[in-house]
């Protein structure tokens, strides 16, 4: 007669398989981290801005605000953009994306615009 495999040792393994991965995966990528750091005079590239910075994003809007690096939109947020309209709308175009403050205009004052 065989044992029956006990469904709590198997999740256990399989859990403890993939902690182990992606502790590796981590590992890996502090090393790589470590050993080719960002030069110099590049800043670090932000959350969504992709590997290569300021390089791979399109200027939207730049002429309606004075800060040039507030009014880009990356390439990939454009094409996540247009595709999102082409889903609910299957005929639209997506023509001007504005890029929104973070912060509101009236932040830090009262009601009657005063700080």
């Amino acid at each position: 007669m065989m044992n029956e495999p006990n469904l709590f040792v198997i999740c256990l393994n399989a859990f403890v398989a993939v902690l182990a991965l992606l502790s590796a995966l981590a590992l890996a990528m502090r090393l790589l981290i470590a050993a080719f750091p960002a030069r110099a005079g590049q800043a670090p590239a932000a959350a969504g801005t992709g590997a290569r910075g300021g390089a791979g994003t399109t200027p939207v809007n730049a002429a309606a605000s004075g800060s040039p690096a507030a009014t880009s939109v990356d390439a990939a947020m454009v094409a996540a953009i247009s595709a999102a309209a082409q889903a609910v709308f299957p005929a639209a175009c997506v023509a001007r994306i504005d890029v929104a403050d973070s912060a509101p205009a009236n932040a830090g004052k009262d009601a009657k615009g005063t700080p």
